[in-house]
């Protein structure tokens, strides 16, 4: 959006206004009413905490590499991490609903994970992630939804191809994990593809740092 109003500035064709770049996703009474009913199945209502993840990223129409990801072993880890003391809902679309149950499989706290995958639509997503303790995400769609939630407070976004300057708002409060950036490869942000064989990404971020 941002280099949309930088290109009409440039081009002369007029001047333009940076003071509301927020996004607009506008969220229904019905939206709430199912999400909340959801959550109440769930045990997760009367002021319970639950902490939201999604770890998707490099997996849609146009791509399949699930680059953006963070790899088997870590999410697993820090889904440890978070479901000794939380429930822990996972959050993404349909193609993300195998990974998640394959996480969950592996996790030692399974009976606190609930995978919601392609369950919620964009706009329940976004209230669901309003309502969570902290929210956990891979450069991805989601992560957009959360800051179109305006939750970026309690966000925490963990990067690995992408440069997180690129995809976030300047002012945004979200937590930024990202030690990949001296193998950034700037061909992948601006043509979804890397010079080369693919790197290993987020090797380097550990669990307890993102804690």
């Amino acid at each position: 959006g941002l280099y949309y109003l930088d290109l009409l500035t440039n081009s002369g064709l007029g001047v333009a206004n940076y003071n509301d770049i927020n996004l607009d996703l506008p969220v229904t009474l019905a939206d709430k009413a199912h999400v909340d009913k959801e959550l109440q199945l769930l045990g997760l209502d009367n002021g319970s905490k639950f902490i939201t993840l999604t770890n998707s990223g490099g997996n849609n129409n146009f791509e399949t590499s699930g680059i953006r990801m963070l790899p088997f072993c870590q999410v697993v880890a820090l889904l440890n991490k978070l479901a000794v003391n939380h429930k822990v809902i996972l959050v993404g679309s349909k193609v993300d609903y195998a990974n998640y149950e394959a996480y969950i499989a592996n996790s030692a706290y399974s009976h606190n994970i609930i995978n919601l995958a392609g369950k919620l639509s964009i706009s329940q997503s976004c209230y669901l992630l309003s309502k969570s303790k902290h929210f956990f995400t891979t450069d991805c769609g989601v992560m957009h939804v959360g800051l179109a939630a305006n939750i970026d407070n309690k966000m925490s976004g963990l990067f690995g191809p992408t440069n997180p300057a690129h995809v976030l708002p300047e002012t945004t409060q979200c937590k930024i994990f990202w030690q990949d950036a001296d193998i950034y490869d700037k061909d992948y942000q601006l043509y979804g593809r890397l010079r080369g064989s693919y790197k290993h990404f987020f090797e380097r971020l550990t669990i307890d740092e993102i804690i």
